[in-house]
């Protein structure tokens, strides 16, 4: 999952950013994921803690991830149509693919939970 907040650095924030000072983003298209809002893991916890402090059993593993996916482009041309909508900034997105942009960390193509 792609978790986002209003906190902390994160890629919709990145965008807004970008897009304040650009006409045009250039954004991967060919990795795919969840967009996640940490506000949302934040209440599965609370909703989790309290369960366990009104007894219920705590086994298993537990996923969250944000319904419906995305790839980055489209994640960061909703970001921006949404921010346009609301009166902020906006940018055109240009999709390219992972090996046209340049980073050390390597991301998987598909991190779809």
């Amino acid at each position: 999952a792609w978790v986002y907040s209003p906190f902390g650095k994160n890629f919709v924030k990145t965008m807004l950013r970008l897009a304040a000072d650009r006409d045009e983003i250039a954004v991967v298209a060919d990795q795919w994921g969840n967009p996640t809002s940490a506000l949302d893991i934040a209440d599965a916890i609370l909703h989790a803690a309290a369960r366990l402090h009104e007894g219920a059993a705590a086994s298993g593993i537990y996923h969250l991830a944000g319904t419906g996916e995305a790839n980055w482009s489209g994640f960061a041309r909703h970001i921006l149509d949404t921010s346009r909508v609301l009166g902020g900034p906006w940018a055109r997105v240009r999709d390219i693919a992972t090996m046209d942009y340049p980073t050390k960390a390597r991301r998987p193509a598909n991190s779809r939970l």
